[in-house]
């Protein structure tokens, strides 16, 4: 008699490898929260808090994006996004006790920042050219909350809201330096500083939303120009 084939199926390599990749794209997750908890028990003012917050929780992000494969990390985003939503709307006593020292009045009974950060972050990976996507949120990352605290340290006349000269000068510097650093092209440094510190001082929406997704849209507008030329 012939002997059955077992029916017994091993995963590809490829299946384990994509595992393997959203098991670290989950890791990747956790750390960012870890970050947030880390952050508010840190001896600094709650404005202090939020700024490092912003830095530091970008910076990982992008990070994390020359690590993992491009999917992994979209879909690592948007595991954050609904665990944020899940956290605030069934465990919001925790999250309001955890996170508290990092959250504004205005964000005490509606969405944090930390949630229109990750949104913001994953729409630019969505519809840009994910080298522009990183250089937009390093912008917002580094150049928004400088704009915040030299605004904040300085007497300057405002623009809007808490905006003020000084801080959107600030917000250029550094989104300047960022551009210097990651992007090639003279007028493409000097067009994406100059739309960050302008969506940075208009209150258009929310800013972790519309700095990185302006930022990158100006860039790729750009290279499409010159390449049409």
């Amino acid at each position: 008699t012939r002997c059955k084939k077992s029916s017994l199926q091993f995963p590809t390599y490829s299946k384990i490898a994509t595992m393997s990749w959203l098991y670290v794209g989950a890791i990747a997750i956790v750390s960012v929260i870890i970050l947030q908890l880390f952050t508010t028990r840190l001896s600094l003012s709650k404005e202090s808090k939020r700024r490092l917050q912003h830095a530091a929780t970008g910076q990982l992000l992008v990070g994390i994006s020359y690590v993992l494969p491009l999917s992994i990390c979209k879909i690592a985003l948007l595991g954050g996004i609904v665990l944020v939503l899940y956290v605030y709307n069934v465990h919001n006593s925790f999250y309001k006790k955890e996170f508290g020292p990092l959250l504004r009045d205005n964000e005490q009974d509606g969405l944090p920042g930390a949630f229109w950060f990750l949104v913001g972050t994953l729409l630019t990976s969505l519809l840009f050219d994910f080298h522009v996507g990183r250089y937009a949120v390093l912008c917002l990352s580094y150049a928004d909350p400088m704009a915040a605290w030299v605004g904040s340290s300085f007497k300057s006349p405002k623009i809007s809201g808490s905006s003020t000269l000084a801080g959107c000068f600030a917000c250029f510097g550094t989104a300047f330096l960022v551009g210097w650093i990651l992007l090639d092209n003279k007028w493409e440094i000097i067009a994406g500083a100059l739309t960050c510190a302008i969506t940075e001082s208009v209150p258009i929406g929310n800013d972790n939303l519309t700095i990185p997704l302006f930022t990158a849209a100006i860039i790729e507008y750009f290279r499409s120009y010159s390449t049409d030329g």
